[in-house]
């Protein structure tokens, strides 16, 4: 078998579980090269359209933008706004969005890295213009950019620096250009290879060293109206309630997976992120509204969730390119409100 060409596993579903490839020698050389060209935040959003977008460092300064960014969604929320993806989609007006989908199954094709990637995006933007950016949103065929890191093949999983590679370099390719998702490569996608620049990544690596800080950095993103890309083999089989009346993650068994987190709340006193798969609508939905192809997870889940990521590779956080209207006539003075069943405690 070729490199990352594995027996594929699937769940009851019939969604490949075992798509995320360990880090090995090529993806760390990827990673390597990667952040040797990490340049400060300061470097961002300074440049043309279409050039390349930063690697950005993981530093004092990122982790400032963040926490500004959090302060900014917490008075959106004290106001009762708020930044949750699937919110911002339902909501805001016809001129901004391209597209209804945010997330949805992979199948049995084992890109669940490439969804991990697309589905982060999709969050972020959506977070973003929720925030009051003045973005246009559409949906990306995940199945492009992850092929094209390996080379147009479509079998075997992708590690996760490789995925972050060709996310920041070739960008992403929108279902409106290319055809939805279809568990198979677009023929005319290469028709396209310069609308995709128009959504390339800046990613920073999270540099956690243990369970806790890397956990405290992924909830650092989220809570800034961002999304992180990730990949572990601590799986996820399930939803339930807790305490509070929150549908969170029942964690148990095991996977190959790549997933993503976005969306940060508390409740009485209890953090909690959203956590994304890539198997579809399976886990429910709450009165809440969330989406059923996640759920929440407290940050000891999201703890529990890092002990085997290491094996994979450090996520990554996305900030995202996306279009923007250029004309100021359609820019929205919608603010998206909180679901009237969304619990929340403000802090």
């Amino acid at each position: 078998m070729k490199r990352g060409e594995t027996v594929l596993l699937y769940d009851n579903h019939n969604n490949v579980i075992n798509g995320a490839v360990e880090a090995d020698d090529r993806s760390m050389e990827v990673y390597d090269a990667m952040q040797a060209d990490a340049v400060d935040i300061a470097s961002l959003g300074t440049g043309e359209r279409n050039q390349s977008m930063p690697i950005l460092q993981w530093n004092e300064n990122l982790e400032s933008m963040f926490g500004a960014e959090s302060k900014k969604v917490k008075a959106l929320w004290d106001r009762g706004g708020c930044n949750l993806p699937w919110e911002s989609l339902r909501q805001l007006g016809d001129a901004s969005i391209k597209s209804q989908r945010l997330y949805f199954s992979q199948g049995n094709v084992p890109n669940c890295m490439g969804c991990a990637d697309a589905f982060a995006g999709h969050s972020a933007i959506l977070s973003r213009m929720a925030m009051g950016d003045n973005r246009i949103y559409t949906s990306f065929n995940p199945m492009v950019t992850w092929a094209i890191t390996k080379g147009g093949s479509t079998r075997g999983g992708q590690t996760v620096s490789e995925q972050a590679k060709g996310a920041n370099e070739y960008g992403h390719f929108p279902e409106s250009l290319v055809g939805s998702y279809k568990q198979k490569m677009p023929v005319n996608w290469r028709n396209y290879i310069e609308d995709a620049l128009d959504y390339q990544w800046s990613l920073a690596f999270l540099p956690g060293r243990n369970v806790a800080d890397l956990a405290d950095q992924i909830i650092a993103v989220c809570k800034g109206g961002f999304a992180v890309a990730f990949a572990n083999s601590t799986a996820v089989n399930g939803a339930t309630t807790d305490s509070n009346g929150v549908k969170i993650a029942r964690i148990a068994g095991s996977w190959a997976h790549a997933t993503s987190f976005t969306s940060y709340r508390v409740v009485n006193g209890t953090e909690y992120i959203f956590w994304v798969n890539s198997h579809g609508p399976i886990y429910g939905s709450s009165e809440e509204g969330e989406p059923a192809d996640g759920c929440w997870m407290t940050r000891s889940q999201v703890e529990t969730m890092c002990k085997t990521s290491f094996h994979y590779g450090a996520p990554y956080a996305v900030i995202p390119e996306s279009v923007w209207n250029a004309d100021s006539r359609l820019i929205t003075d919608i603010e998206v409100k909180r679901p009237v069943n969304f619990k929340f405690t403000i802090q």
